[in-house]
C-alpha cells in the first residue's frame, strides 16, 4: 500500500501551514481472501466460477487459483493470471455429479487464504442467471468505464444499465 503523510501544527491561533507530503509504502504481502464467490451451471459439462477481488490485495495480484474438488475427491487447480478477470469456466465436468469450488489470490509473495467453498451440479437445462456481483463503480466526468455483466443460461437475460434517476 502507498501512503502520503502531511503534518499540520494546531495552536490557539488555529491551524498552521501543511508540510510537504512524505511518501512511503508497505512491503507486499500475501493477499486477503477473495470476497465473494458463486458457481453457476453453464451447460451439462461446465460451470462458471465467479468471484470478487480481495478487499485487502496487499500488493499486485498476479493470479487467481480456482480449485475444483471432483466427486472422486481429486482436486484440480486452474489459474487465471492477472487481476482483470474474475471468472473462470470449468469444463469437462460430468452431468449430475456434485463439484466443489473455491478460489485463492496470489501476489509475488505467495498465495492467500481460500474463499468460502461453493457447490454445484452440472445439468443440461440451465435457467438464466447473472454471474456478476452488485457493487459501486466510480469514475470522473469524461472518463471511460467498463461495466461487465456475465450471464449464463437460456433464454439469455437482457442487460440494461440505468443511471441514478432510473432512466436507461
Amino acid at each position: 500500500s502507498n501512503y502520503s503523510v502531511r503534518l499540520v501544527a494546531f495552536t490557539l491561533n488555529g491551524e498552521g501551514v501543511q508540510s510537504l507530503p512524505i511518501y512511503c509504502s508497505t512491503e507486499e504481502d500475501v493477499p486477503g481472501i477473495p470476497e465473494q464467490i458463486k458457481a453457476l451451471v453453464m451447460t451439462s459439462d461446465s460451470v462458471m466460477v465467479a468471484w470478487t477481488r480481495p478487499s485487502e490485495p496487499n500488493g499486485n495480484i498476479i493470479k487467481y487459483t480456482i480449485y475444483i474438488l471432483h466427486p472422486n475427491k481429486e482436486v484440480q487447480k486452474e489459474h487465471v493470471f492477472g487481476d482483470k478477470e474474475h471468472a473462470y469456466e470449468c469444463r469437462r465436468l460430468k452431468e449430475y455429479q456434485q463439484y466443489e469450488f473455491w478460489v485463492t489470490a496470489s501476489t509475488r509473495v505467495g498465495e492467500g487464504q481460500p474463499s468460502m467453498k461453493v457447490k454445484q451440479i452440472p445439468v443440461s437445462r440451465v435457467p438464466a442467471k447473472l454471474a456478476a456481483f452488485s457493487g459501486k463503480v466510480i469514475g470522473s466526468a469524461g472518463s471511460k468505464l467498463s461495466l461487465s455483466c456475465l450471464s449464463v443460461g437460456l433464454p439469455a437475460p437482457s442487460r440494461i444499465w440505468r443511471g441514478p434517476t432510473g432512466a436507461p
